[in-house]
C-alpha cells in the first residue's frame, strides 16, 4: 500500500526525518487545504513515522495515550528538540479532522486542531500531551513549535473554511 507524506522534517540533533503519512486515496478525498472536503473519504489510518537516512529504516511511530475516536489526519507538523532534556523532543502535528456530529465538512470545513505529543530519541511512541482547539485555527496550514512543549505559531492558508470568500483572501 502506498503512503503519501504531507510534510517531512527534520530532527536536528540525530538527523531522522519525521513525516506525517497517509494513503494517496485519503488525500484525494481529505485535503482541507485544497478544499477536498469529502470526509467519508478520509483515512482513519494515518500517522507520523521516521527515516533514519543511516539505517534507511522506517519506522510507525506509536500514539501513547491518544484517544480521539475521530482520529488524526496529519498535515503540517514540527519537530522540537526539548530545552531540559536533549533526548527528548516535542511533535506538534495538525489535526484536520472531521467535524463533530454528522455536519457535512462541505457546509463547515474541517474541525482543525494542533496534537502535541513527547517522544525520545530512538524511540518509536510518542506519548500525548494535549489537544489544543481555538476558534483561530480556521485553515491550519503549517506551525513552529516551542521546546517547551507548551506554545506553537501557526499560520491559516484562508481567511474561511468554506464558501467563495475561501478564495478572496
Amino acid at each position: 500500500l502506498r503512503k503519501q507524506f504531507a510534510e517531512v522534517v527534520i530532527h536536528q540533533p540525530s538527523g531522522v526525518l519525521y513525516l506525517s503519512c497517509s494513503t494517496p486515496s485519503s488525500r484525494t478525498h481529505w485535503t482541507p487545504a485544497v478544499s477536498r472536503l469529502n470526509a467519508t473519504g478520509k483515512s482513519n489510518d494515518d500517522y507520523i513515522a521516521t527515516f533514519d537516512p543511516l539505517t534507511r529504516k522506517v519506522v510507525r511511530m506509536k500514539l501513547s495515550g491518544f484517544n480521539s475516536p475521530r482520529g488524526l489526519s496529519v498535515h503540517g507538523m514540527d519537530v522540537v528538540p526539548s530545552s531540559e532534556d536533549h533526548s527528548q523532543f516535542f511533535v506538534y502535528a495538525i489535526n484536520h479532522r472531521a467535524p463533530e456530529n454528522n455536519q457535512s465538512a462541505t457546509d463547515v470545513g474541517a474541525d482543525s486542531c494542533v496534537e502535541i505529543f513527547r517522544g525520545s530519541v530512538g524511540s518509536s511512541t510518542l506519548t500525548h500531551i494535549a489537544t489544543v482547539e481555538h476558534p483561530t485555527m480556521l485553515t491550519l496550514n503549517d506551525l513552529v513549535g516551542t521546546n517547551d512543549g507548551k506554545g506553537f505559531w501557526f499560520t491559516n492558508d484562508h481567511g474561511s473554511k468554506t464558501s467563495f470568500v475561501r478564495y478572496l483572501l
